[in-house]
């Protein structure tokens, strides 16, 4: 049976197919860059306000709830407020917060509502450099973007850092000889008659 389609009609109704999905593939480009902008200025004001001493301007980069979860070694910790107040006991000097950084940022969209941030922290201190790496779940909230998830970790100490707290450390075994002791055999002769020998133990001193 011959079509009553009109494939001049056909045309048509592709190429406005065409135009539609070719505008919303834009848009949503345009919303991940924006995204994408408005995070890094989340981080970049973050480590402003940790290098003022700001707490609480560093904390506004979270969302502020009891959800919002905070993964650090083998430690999850909940809520923002519980987090806001250890940072203020922890860091109660500027000494302390030292110079916070973030480098090799990369954020990735998951949704138009989520997105995924992986990256690099760096703290730089009188007498240390602690760094590590940290992964973020940010969230749009009625707030703008916010870190809902945060799974930081810390990078084994440098060589220099390990030397300077292997300077610091307490010394354990301090009241052990610095030299191990020498073991000498010696003979009487009562004991070199019956044909043996007894060992002594006794610390090096020259004689």
């Amino acid at each position: 049976m011959p079509s009553s389609f009109n494939p001049k009609f056909r045309s048509v109704a592709l190429l406005f197919a065409l135009v539609i999905a070719t505008r919303a593939i834009a848009e949503r480009a345009d919303s991940s860059g924006a995204a994408n902008a408005e995070i890094r200025a989340i981080l970049e004001t973050q480590a402003a306000a940790w290098n003022r001493g700001d707490i609480d301007g560093y904390m506004n980069g979270y969302a502020r709830g009891p959800a919002t979860r905070f993964i650090s070694g083998d430690t999850l910790t909940r809520g923002w407020q519980t987090v806001r107040d250890r940072y203020k006991k922890k860091y109660d000097s500027r000494e302390k917060m030292g110079r916070l950084s973030f480098e090799q940022i990369k954020v990735e969209s998951l949704s138009a509502d989520a997105a995924v941030v992986i990256g690099r922290w760096n703290l730089t201190r009188p007498g240390d450099k602690p760094r590590g790496r940290f992964t973020l779940l940010f969230r749009r909230t009625p707030m703008g973007w916010r870190i809902v998830h945060d799974h930081t970790s810390s990078a084994l100490p440098r060589v220099a850092d390990r030397r300077s707290w292997e300077r610091k450390r307490p010394r354990i075994f301090s009241w052990m000889p610095s030299k191990p002791p020498l073991l000498k055999t010696t003979t009487t002769s009562s004991v070199f008659k019956s044909g043996t020998s007894r060992l002594t133990m006794c610390a090096e001193s020259g004689s």
